[in-house]
């Protein structure tokens, strides 16, 4: 086959760190498709009023016409390859494997190996990165085919419950009794799963919003600590430190002075 015409391109492979000085990236209507791998630390991808906490060994993909955001974690920057593809293949085999419109993938460490080759592929039309994204597609679907199997619905739909409600009251024996099934039920399984209870997972992502709050609002510390439903000011005010090792004063501070 002559490369010229091979219908599928690879525009750019790299591996990149973080640092403080890092700027926020936003983009929208992108053009091309972009795979990035969490090699270590983490950030946090932003698409459609969902916010995704990639962790080291996640994924994440943007595809064309999509809006996207992105940022690393200020407590563990991240370290990642990445590979920008474009071509009619590449629509071919998104749709294929059923990937379209999918934006994160957690625990992926399979995949590393063929992000660490496509470091090595030239750029431009190239049938060899073909086959590797063949392979990294596939790896994809079969975990999340492998995800979605083991998890039970109701232990998935508490995790996005707290997701999207994360700023309300949540009272776990509300939502047992909504879907007939104890707390004892859904504290067991959501650790098996998600190796935290649902509370602690809820204060996560509480600290989370808290975070770029502190960041990209001048709401105050007090406002803030309201809006998400912490106790008091003092009761979140302890929660971050511990959490993050830094008060929510002196982390808006250094993030002010890292933009």
């Amino acid at each position: 086959m002559n490369e010229n015409i091979f219908p599928l391109k690879i525009l750019s492979s790299m591996e990149a760190k973080a640092t403080a000085s890092t700027i926020k990236f936003k983009t929208s209507n992108y053009k091309y498709y972009m795979m990035e791998y969490v090699v270590d630390g983490a950030g946090f991808v932003e698409h459609n009023g969902k916010k995704y906490h990639c962790k080291k060994d996640s994924i994440y993909m943007f595809q064309p016409g999509g809006n996207y955001c992105y940022y690393h974690d200020p407590e563990c920057p991240w370290h990642k390859i990445f590979v920008v593809f474009t071509g009619e293949l590449a629509d071919s085999l998104v749709n294929a494997y059923s990937l379209a419109g999918k934006v994160y993938f957690p625990e992926q460490n399979k995949c590393l190996p063929f992000f660490r080759e496509m470091l090595h592929l030239k750029h431009n039309a190239n049938e060899a990165a073909a086959l590797v994204i063949h392979h990294i597609f596939n790896l994809l679907r079969e975990r999340e085919n492998e995800s979605e199997e083991n998890i039970p619905p109701t232990i998935h739909i508490l995790k996005e419950y707290l997701e999207w409600h994360s700023d309300k009251k949540f009272v776990l024996n509300e939502f047992a009794k909504m879907k007939n099934v104890s707390s004892a039920y859904l504290i067991s399984q959501f650790k098996k799963h998600y190796d935290c209870s649902p509370y602690a997972y809820l204060i996560q992502c509480r600290l989370d919003s808290a975070r770029n709050m502190l960041k990209y609002t001048h709401l105050s510390i007090k406002e803030i600590a309201v809006m998400l439903n912490f106790n008091d000011q003092y009761y979140f005010s302890n929660l971050f430190k511990q959490k993050y090792g830094i008060s929510p004063k002196k982390f808006r501070q250094l993030a002010v002075v890292s933009r």
